[in-house]
């Protein structure tokens, strides 16, 4: 009985940490500097005007699933950014991992965090999706995508930000890896448009796999089993390689 209970008070002490990580530096943060929500919303929000006057309107339902994505991949990898100044400037990660929190908790927690913040400009684009009039066929493959999404990219956020010493180089990093998988793989336009060798290619990364299941959400386009299925499991094995990786590299 003595373990059982031990048991769940450790993981007890697991949950708070994560629910407190999560909300100081979700909804906290968001509350406190509400522009750097507007600094992540503008972005998606500029190219899906521009798609509107270039193409008269007629995608503006694929920038409405490349804006979904890069907002949860501007505040998954912007983990990135907070995990190295914990570590490198707060030094709140040695505190951490010091205390009686897991790196599993920290890690989840900060992820959580990422998500919270990016509930705002989430809100903004399903909200133009309902002007608009675009809807969701599958709201099981849009939130799966949306989740996975969050995972891989939170994930790659951690085991990159493991890397550097330099915080000047952490946040130029950030934005260029931001921009780099959110426009230039197939996320504003469809997979299908590719050649095929190289749309298989480009579901590697993250955002292309995710936008490609958001998009047969909406109607619009069909990916067929091999495509769906290999998106999916792209995105879970990413998700849990970062992930993994991140763990590892901490308890070394």
């Amino acid at each position: 009985m003595r373990r059982a209970g031990s048991g769940r008070g450790w993981f007890a002490v697991q949950l708070r940490a994560m629910a407190s990580i999560a909300w100081l530096n979700g909804v906290v943060a968001a509350m406190r500097a509400p522009l750097w929500i507007a600094s992540y919303v503008t972005p998606p929000l500029s190219i899906l005007i521009i798609l509107k006057f270039v193409s008269y309107g007629r995608t503006m339902s694929f920038g409405i699933v490349g804006g979904l994505a890069m907002i949860i991949v501007s505040n998954g990898l912007g983990l990135l950014s907070d995990a190295a100044t914990y570590r490198l400037h707060f030094k709140f990660q040695d505190l951490m991992v010091a205390g009686p929190v897991s790196q599993w908790a920290y890690m989840m927690g900060l992820a959580l965090s990422g998500l919270l913040f990016s509930l705002p400009g989430i809100a903004v684009f399903i909200a133009l999706m309902g002007v608009l009039g675009i809807h969701i066929y599958s709201a099981a493959e849009a939130a799966f995508a949306i989740a996975m999404l969050w995972a891989a990219s939170a994930g790659l956020g951690f085991s990159l930000s493991l890397i550097f010493r330099d915080l000047k180089e952490v946040w130029s990093t950030t934005s260029i890896l931001v921009f780099a998988i959110s426009v230039l793989p197939p996320v504003y336009y469809p997979l299908t448009i590719l050649p095929r060798y190289v749309g298989y290619l480009s579901l590697v990364s993250p955002t292309a796999s995710a936008a490609a299941l958001l998009q047969e959400s909406m109607g619009l386009v069909d990916l067929g089993m091999g495509i769906r299925a290999l998106s999916a499991a792209l995105l879970v094995a990413e998700a849990i390689i970062f992930f993994a990786v991140t763990a590892l590299k901490r308890s070394s």
